[in-house]
């Protein structure tokens, strides 16, 4: 293994880290919405599905990526149980605002060499960015 694939290696445990932090921390910020807790651990599972990369989703392959033998327990969260969906969005929006702050603050706290191509404030290169359109923007960029 070469160091930069070493580097690499080592972003991605501490990305997926993080991940796994941030949607805890989103999963408690939602908790009060639901009034019993197993449909909060319901949640919480089919927020790991959301959050996936999974190409298609539906009842059956949210199920079978809780390990649910069929989609019913999800279909009975999305369409009968009681939970406070205003709540539930509240909490999404301030998650989501506070992560963009933080990403405002990070960004004021590193400020960008001239000429280098960031990708929305991150300094990173084309081998460690998944987004292949930002990769492609950064080579043509760069000449």
């Amino acid at each position: 293994m070469t160091k930069q694939q070493s580097k690499a290696a080592a972003a991605v445990r501490v990305a997926a880290g993080l991940g796994r932090r941030k949607r805890a921390e989103l999963l408690e910020l939602v908790r009060p919405a639901f009034g019993r807790v197993e449909r909060w651990l319901r949640a919480g599972k089919y927020l790991a599905v959301v959050m996936s990369e999974m190409p298609a989703r539906n009842g059956w392959t949210i199920a079978r990526f809780a390990g649910d033998r069929t989609a019913g327990r999800t279909l009975r969260l999305l369409n009968r149980a009681a939970w406070d969906a205003a709540a539930v969005m509240g909490a999404v929006r301030r998650f989501a605002v506070a992560g963009l702050d933080w990403g405002r603050r990070a960004a004021a706290n590193h400020p960008e060499r001239p000429g280098h191509i960031t990708n929305g404030g991150c300094r990173t290169s084309a081998a460690f960015c998944r987004g292949r359109e930002v990769n492609r923007a950064n080579r043509r960029a760069r000449g």
